[in-house]
């Protein structure tokens, strides 16, 4: 199944098909719940996982395509345990509760097919699209970077300093937030097994739900915007 919703996703430019497509999966994974198919095999646990993350890459794609991703993880994220609470979604939200949900649940080499797969080409290279996966890479290595291979870095780098080179300030933005983000979670991953222990604790102790460097990356409170507006 995996080729094929990888096609489904990054061949397709048009949005109303990119919206068909992951409505189909939605109902998939919707079915296969309802016949109480259980994931059994790491193989089918990564491939569910991987579905979700380009899910979630969708979220601010067009309207359509959008509100699709939306319905679509009501039936997506149960297969691996998880769901967002909708009366609190927000983007960031969301990208958090999955990242900390999947790095506590899952092992490292999961984590990593899924941040792998926010690298891949999404369809016709949205802008919104790209933003979404770099922050949901960020959010994935803020939890827990211990699923980052040294010799993946360069590719890390190499697609995020791309990023940076975009025309849309936002877009620039998040990658140069992003790669801030992993390149310090691998300088403190490198530094023993004492530092992490301690960075862990003091992160118990002063707990941060997002990145810093994502602060400006978030998007204003709805609220903020209409005490503005009066």
């Amino acid at each position: 199944m995996r080729n094929t919703t990888s096609d489904l996703f990054c061949l397709q430019e048009e949005a109303s098909v990119r919206a068909s497509a992951i409505q189909h999966l939605g109902l998939l994974r919707g079915w296969a719940r309802d016949q109480r198919l259980p994931i059994t095999t790491t193989t089918e646990e990564e491939e569910a996982i991987n579905e979700l993350v380009v899910v979630l890459l969708h979220l601010e794609d067009e309207d359509e395509v959008a509100k699709a991703a939306r319905r679509a993880l009501s039936h997506l994220a149960p297969q691996v345990k998880w769901w967002a609470h909708p009366n609190k979604f927000s983007l960031h939200f969301a990208l958090h509760q999955a990242a900390k949900h999947l790095s506590k649940t899952f092992s490292k080499n999961i984590l990593r097919s899924a941040a792998l797969t926010c690298m891949k080409p999404s369809a016709n290279r949205l802008p919104a699209v790209s933003r979404v996966a770099a922050l949901l890479l960020g959010h994935l290595a803020f939890r827990d970077a211990s699923f980052i291979h040294s010799q993946d870095m360069a590719s890390y780098g190499t697609w995020l300093e791309e990023m940076q080179q975009h025309e849309e300030e936002g877009l620039r933005r998040t990658g140069r937030s992003c790669l801030n983000i992993m390149q310090r979670a691998c300088k403190h991953r490198q530094k023993g097994r004492v530092q992490r222990l301690v960075r862990r604790l003091l992160h118990c102790v002063h707990r941060e739900p997002y990145p810093r460097d994502f602060l400006s990356c978030m998007p204003e409170h709805p609220q903020s915007r209409q005490a503005k507006g009066t």
